[in-house]
């Protein structure tokens, strides 16, 4: 299950070296006295938006219908087997007005509280990236916590970008049948002043 944690951050490098802007809010957000999850929206709608757009799984675990059912007019006989796919839910227009730009603030915060100017984390329930019921992953909240930790860490002490001979490529190659990786890139981290 490790591979899922380097694929994970693979694709964090990958995104964040491309749409290199955000990598300064979560120096900001980092560089703040009361650093968690909890308070860090920003860090936290660029993670889910990372989340979201790489899917590295395409589909959640095979479930099986244990009665005939109707789903969106069409019937389910029991005993079929039923994938749900994630690559098509995490790009659904109807919650995701740019489903496939890297825009973690338009996806992920409300608006700014009229007040106090707070933003707070939406539409969090709208994706899966450790699946639903039961074959979603046990480790998905120690997975979340390290995932803010380590890329967190890691964009605080270096900056990540691209080699300039090297084009952003953002297509997937597949480990195994249902893992997507990014083409592999080759990345620089400077260390940060």
């Amino acid at each position: 299950r490790r591979v899922h944690g380097v694929v994970t951050l693979f694709w964090s490098f990958t995104y964040l070296s491309i749409n290199r802007q955000y990598q300064n809010d979560i120096v900001d957000e980092m560089n703040d006295n009361d650093v968690s999850a909890n308070n860090s929206v920003k860090t936290k709608a660029i993670i889910l938006e990372i989340l979201r757009l790489s899917s590295i799984y395409i589909h959640t675990p095979p479930y099986k219908a244990v009665e005939n059912t109707r789903l969106f007019g069409f019937t389910v006989p029991s005993g079929s087997i039923i994938f749900g796919s994630l690559c098509v839910m995490h790009r659904d227009q109807r919650y995701f007005k740019f489903p496939n730009e890297f825009k973690p603030y338009d996806h992920f915060l409300s608006e700014p509280d009229s007040e106090s100017g707070a933003r707070e984390i939406i539409n969090d329930d709208r994706i899966l990236p450790f699946s639903i019921g039961h074959g979603a992953c046990v480790g998905q909240t120690m997975g979340r916590d390290l995932l803010f930790g380590f890329l967190s860490g890691i964009i605080k002490k270096y900056e990540i970008s691209l080699p300039d001979e090297v084009k952003p490529d953002l297509s997937k190659d597949f480990i195994a049948k249902s893992l997507t990786t990014p083409k592999f890139l080759t990345f620089n981290f400077c260390k940060r002043k």
